[in-house]
């Protein structure tokens, strides 16, 4: 089988890091001919005054020159600076180890300890005494002395008097012998002299006069308890020295020497070159030592030159040359100058080197500037499945926009102080290296209709939009938002219904919107600009229907992007047509044939008493501007004359006759019936009869309705022939008059009331002698209120008739919206909504997309623009496709269009690296827009996938250049650096450019080579070619950013767990496996637990050991396998703690920061492998100062496979496992309160 993960090499090994290069011995200065220091010479001075006599005036020796050399502060200093306290501990620690070990020489060697502690109590003592000239190095030693030292003096009184007590064979402490061992360079003193020496008082810190050594260390009492109640030497030795308490002392003691050495190091100095009391000779001593270092320093140079002969002159290996460092500088023209090229080799200052002389930079391109500016930085984003998290769970195909993408929300909130880079594509947020939200707006998306059509001002209205679209099969209804221009601004509109209707037949499908404003809303206007904001190219009212974001729905922008739309009908209603309503318009101008007509109270619509050919003139700026409209007319009249039965009073209606009276009357009906009207249209200034219309009954209701004074007409005007009434939606609305030509129709009486007959009636009933009753008044056609409902219908279309047509299609976008039309796009058909993330033609579709605006620059200009990387912030486990990144510019009528391969220019491989990207805008690029900001050049950077491949940004910058360092054939330098801000001046001023600026520091730059000779050391070993694993990980090492680097010989990986096709075997022949760790510092992982190496830095590792490779060897690069420790456990809080969340949290982060150091600080070492036992891990938990106690503690070892195992040791299980923690809210802890048990209490009397 070729997977044969079960056999393991049985080679365990770390790998190579970047430390164990550097090894000591590749140093000239490893070996010195000369190794001694200045501290070192006032050492041996000291020690060889004690031989050389000091002779008076009289040639008579009165002893030696000790005094001259040794008493000097700064010669006292001398020996404890030089002195090395791991020879002191080392020797303390075999002591222990000794007599753990043997059962011989038990008391020698207990005895030692107790010499050395006595000893280092009377030498600190006499340095506290002879360093007193300096009061300040003095202090800080006694303060030691006090806290540290004094509190173990009596404690080892006590120990010392009990282990001298007893017979000569019971006593565990016998006569000193010399030993060869020094502290601080004084030699050890047995313990019978230190007795009869004693101790200063330090200053009566100690102890105070009368009081005395004697008298101190007589008070300490003999403490044999120390002993464990022991008898026998032996048992005793071994117990004391194993002893907490006694071994502490030892502790102090090592831990106060490196202390003490450290604080004398760092005053030394200040003796040796800043001190005033040295005496004359010893100042002598002291400046002869510092002549010495010239000579010494030469004498050690040989070493040096001997390795550079042997490897420059006899193996012609040469150190790596010096290379300029670059610098990226923003330039600035004057208001006056429109653009100005900077010349190839253009000369900059810079700052100053370390002798005094000006670096100078050249720009190494010739560069146009012009007045270009970055005005918007915008983004788009098309989330997947790997972007649901627990409060987004439906991002997956979601669409998110930012506005202002350099910003913490999308929308302009600062980025924090410690996120110093965005992303170009996404705000993404992560918590413990899980994307844990995306902090963008989600976009708005959708399409509008504008129209005349949709001027709704009152009354109950209905909208009903339908769309005949195309590849819709896969998707049911959806939701959405639907929104209508008013006054205030958009008026969202409540309850929207859709319904999809499929065709069997064909490959079409009806989108019907159909929506309802009630009469309590505000009136429907025309859309303005700066209310409604947008850029919808129209002053019509404006319906937009907007995709809803919820995340318990598929959101289906992709499949609405790719359905055509073939064509639109809007149908509009306000009011009822079927039966009589108030619903209707109100609002109108109204007159008769004398005067306007006010319809907000009861008027006459054709004067008091009307005659035959009366007129109720009818107009509205709402409703006959649609044509096409069928309306119905409706009429409640009031004071309706009515007989006893609650019917029509005919006679009062219409005044026929009366009684046996007769009068003349020529118009009046004949019979009961009511009188008819007549409908007209004004048409070309004329009124023209409808003949349908032209005998029509306005007093009688419809059979059936209980309400007999409400009375409806319609009035269909549909019909072609009548297209004339209706204003075209460019003319202006006039109040009626005698110039009027259209926009009215007309309501005349056929016959009258009766009026001028009632008049007649009334003359004869005087005349008439007899019992008839009096003529009564005929009615006057009052009307309480009078309204107009209709529907009206238009068809939008999108392919002819663009500007004279009923309406506009537009898309909406989160940037701006765009008119659809084949007049405007050049093709057809349009699409339901704005292909966004598409390019159109569908050529490929974008998971991210960039957009950069900039003004003041124009079709035909360039511009060089520094886009500043974080670099290493993209997913290192992405693999960067080839053709990453997609470059288009914005034409007219908002069509993108990609760049020739000449029009860009980029050299930050594919935002991977910081660099400029020169742009040739195209003659064909376009300053209007719908869609973006007008005025605007608009430039969108696109990704088909993988838009985590890509750094995140600092800063984009326009009018930016590249220059260089101008290296002079004399100077080295130690640095290769200029930090930002230092390179601000041309070497020639220039007044066209106003303004230098260098917003970050230079790079790339190489000082003199300082690892020349561990480079060729190496090479001297490997020769150029990976043939053992020594090679393989240090040539890696040497050229790659590479913090560790393991070698697996004889091993396979292919494949990996995410994909199900993961092969690892450890044990196959011409397989090597390279396994790396990228270089810890500055990173910018998302799961700082995890340090991945880039893909593309793995194929570029794997290339380059194929090219220095024998032939017959297979080589791998794979990642390191990650496989985390997690904790679960609960604990007690000691009682002062009483936060528990706030511990909990603080405890899981120490949990995580014990397990992997190596993420948070520097100084840690992350290494291959290794082993992490249960015991350790309570330990440490216990040790922290909030925890009381812990109980049920499991450790748990999670695989990469999968597998939760609980362990009582977790171990590495294969050669490339590195073992991490858990993300510290991962780690299972469980805070018990610390609440006191109640014990009740136990009776125990008999019963």
């Amino acid at each position: 089988m070729s997977d044969c993960s079960e056999n393991k090499t049985p080679l365990i090994r770390t790998g190579t890091s970047q430390t164990q290069r550097v090894l000591p011995k590749f140093s000239p200065k490893s070996v010195e001919i000369i190794d001694k220091t200045t501290e070192d010479w006032m050492v041996w001075g000291g020690r060889f005054s004690e031989h050389i006599q000091y002779t008076d005036l009289n040639n008579a020796s009165v002893g030696t020159m000790k005094p001259f050399f040794k008493n000097n502060i700064s010669a006292q200093l001398a020996l404890v600076a030089s002195y090395k306290p791991d020879d002191l501990s080392k020797y303390i620690r075999e002591k222990l180890i000794y007599i753990e070990t043997n059962t011989a020489g038990l008391k020698e060697a207990y005895t030692e300890l107790f010499n050395i502690v006595f000893s280092y109590f009377l030498v600190i003592d006499r340095l506290f005494l002879t360093t007193k000239s300096d009061s300040e190095y003095n202090t800080i030693l006694l303060r030691h002395v006090l806290a540290k030292i004094k509190p173990l003096e009596s404690r080892t009184f006590a120990y010392y008097k009990a282990s001298i007590e007893g017979t000569a064979l019971q006593r565990l402490i016998i006569p000193s012998e010399k030993v060869d061992l020094d502290i601080f360079y004084e030699p050890i003193i047995g313990h019978e002299n230190f007795v009869a020496t004693g101790l200063s008082s330090l200053d009566e810190n100690r102890f105070v006069p009368p009081e005395d050594f004697i008298f101190y260390y007589n008070e300490a009492l003999a403490d044999s308890s120390i002993f464990g109640g022991l008898t026998g030497f032996r048992k005793r030795i071994k117990y004391v020295t194993q002893h907490n308490f006694f071994t502490s002392i030892l502790d102090e003691i090592t831990a106060s020497t490196n202390y003490i050495t450290r604080l004398s190091q760092k005053y030394i100095t200040k003796y040796l070159t800043n001190w005033s009391k040295h005496r004359p000779n010893y100042t002598l001593y002291l400046s002869w030592l510092q002549l010495l270092d010239g000579t010494k320093n030469h004498l050690n140079e040989l070493t040096g030159r001997h390795l550079d002969f042997y490897y420059k002159d006899v193996l012609r290996l040469k150190p790596l040359s010096q290379e300029p460092d670059n610098a990226f500088l923003v330039l600035e023209l004057n208001k006056i100058t429109p653009s100005y090229a900077i010349k190839e080799d253009t000369l900059f200052m810079g700052p100053k080197d370390k002798t005094g002389n000006t670096i100078t930079y050249k720009s190494i391109r010739e560069t146009v500037l012009n007045q270009a500016k970055i005005k918007h930085l915008s983004s788009l984003y098309c989330a997947d499945a790997n972007d649901n998290t627990t409060l987004q769970p439906g991002n997956d195909r979601r669409l998110f926009a930012a506005p202002i993408a350099n910003s913490a929300d999308g929308l302009g909130e600062e980025i924090a102080e410690d996120v110093i880079a965005w992303h170009p594509f996404h705000i993404k947020e992560y918590k413990n290296g899980e994307i844990s939200s995306i902090n963008m707006p989600k976009a708005e998306v959708g399409f509008a209709v504008a129209s005349h059509y949709l001027r709704l001002k009152e009354g109950y209205r209905t909208i009903t939009l339908e769309l005949i679209t195309s590849g819709l099969f896969d998707i049911d209804v959806f939701s959405y938002d639907a929104y209508i221009t008013t006054e205030k601004g958009w008026l969202k509109i409540e309850l929207p219904v859709l319904e999809l209707n499929k065709s069997s037949i064909g490959l079409v499908s009806q989108l019907t919107f159909s929506l309802t404003i009630e009469g309590d809303k505000e009136a429907v206007t025309g859309y303005n600009r700066d209310v409604h904001q947008g850029n919808f190219n129209t002053t019509e009212p404006v319906l937009k229907i907007v995709l809803a974001h919820k995340d318990s729905e598929d959101f289906i922008y992709d499949k609405l992007s790719n359905a055509g739309v073939a064509r639109i009908d809007l149908s509009v209603g306000v009011g009822q047509i079927t039966s009589y309503n108030e619903d209707g318009i109100k609002n109108l101008e109204l007159y008769n044939d004398t005067s306007p007509l006010d319809p907000s109270k009861p008027f006459h619509p054709w004067g008091p008493e009307p005659t035959v050919g009366s007129s109720f003139i009818i107009g509205s700026d709402e409703i006959f501007y649609k044509k096409g409209a069928n309306i119905q007319l409706n009429f409640k009249w009031k004071d309706y004359p009515l007989n006893s039965s609650g019917g029509i009073n005919s006679g009062a209606i219409d005044f026929d006759g009366y009684g046996a009276v007769t009068y003349n009357s020529t118009n009046s009906v004949a019979g009961p019936n009511t009188p008819n009207v007549k409908i007209s249209k004004l048409s070309k200034n004329k009124w023209e009869v409808l003949e349908l219309y032209d005998d029509e009954n306005v007093f009688t209701s419809p059979s059936g309705s209980s309400a007999i004074e409400r009375v409806i007409l319609g009035v269909d005007l549909s019909e072609d022939s009548e297209e004339e009434i209706f204003l075209s939606k460019n003319e202006a609305w006039e109040e009626y008059g005698a110039n009027s030509s259209k926009g009215f129709i007309k309501v005349s009486l056929k016959n009258d009331f009766g009026h001028r007959d009632y008049y007649s009636a009334l003359l004869n009933y005087s005349k008439v002698e007899g019992l008839l009753s009096a003529p009564v008044y005929p009615y006057q056609p009052t009307l309480e209120s009078f309204s107009i409902s209709y529907t009206a219908n238009c068809s939008i279309s999108v392919y002819d008739n663009f500007e004279d047509g009923p309406g506009k299609f537009f898309h909406i976008g989160p940037f701006g919206d765009n008119a659809q039309h084949r007049s405007l796009q050049g093709y057809f058909p349009p699409k339901l909504v704005n292909k966004l993330i598409y390019k159109t033609p569908i050529n490929y579709k974008s998971q991210g997309s960039l957009f950069i605006g900039l003004e003041n620059l124009f079709p035909g200009d360039t511009q060089s623009i520094l886009f500043q990387l974080q670099e290493g912030s993209e997913d290192p486990l992405l693999e960067k496709p080839e053709e990453h990144l997609i470059w288009e510019y914005l034409k007219a009528n908002d069509v993108w269009e990609e760049f020739d391969d000449d029009g860009v220019g980029d050299n930050t491989s594919g935002l991977i690296e910081s660099g400029l990207i020169n742009f040739v805008i195209p003659k064909d690029a376009s300053l209007v827009h719908a869609s973006f900001e007008s005025n605007l050049i608009w430039i969108r950077c696109s990704v088909k996938e993988a838009p985590d491949a890509v750094a995140k940004i600092i800063g984009v910058h326009p009018n930016a250049i590249q220059v260089q360092r101008v290296l002079p054939e004399t100077i080295t330098y130690d640095t290769m650096i200029s930090q930002a801000g230092e390179i601000k001046k041309l070497r020639d001023p220039d007044a066209r450019i106003k303004k230098i600026n260098q917003p970050f520091s230079s790079f790339g730059g190489r000082p003199q080579d300082e690892e020349f000779y561990q480079r060729a050391s190496e090479r001297l070993r490997h020769k150029g070619r990976p043939i053992n694993i020594w090679d393989v990980e240090r040539q890696i090492l040497e050229s790659f950013p590479m913090n560790r680097v393991k070698c697996l010989n004889h091993t396979k990986i292919e494949g990996s767990i995410s994909e199900g096709n993961l092969i690892y075997n450890e044990v196959a022949p011409g397989h090597v496996s390279v396994i790396t760790i990228p270089d810890l510092a500055n990173r910018n992982d998302t799961d700082p637990l995890r340090p991945y190496t880039k893909k593309s830095t793995l194929n570029k590792i794997k290339k380059f050991l194929e090219a220095r490779t024998s032939c017959h060897v297979k080589i791998h690069t794979a990642q390191p396998d990650f496989e985390e420790v997690k904790v679960k456990c609960s604990i007690t809080l000691q009682e002062e703690f009483t936060d528990i969340n706030y511990y909990k949290e603080v405890i899981q982060n120490d949990i995580m920061n014990f397990l992997s150091p190596w993420a948070f600080t520097s100084n840690k070492e992350l290494n291959f492998g290794g082993r992490i036992h249960q015991s350790v891990l309570i330990d440490f938990i216990e040790e922290l100062p909030y925890v009381d106690f812990l109980i049920d503690f499991e450790l748990r070892h999670l695989t990469s496979s999968g597998d939760d195992i609980k362990v009582d040791e977790v171990i590495a299980s294969t050669a490339r496992s590195i073992l991490v923690s858990v993300p510290a809210n991962k780690h299972d802890l469980t805070v018990l309160l610390n609440t006191p048990e109640v014990i009740t209490d136990i009776d125990c009397k008999d019963d």
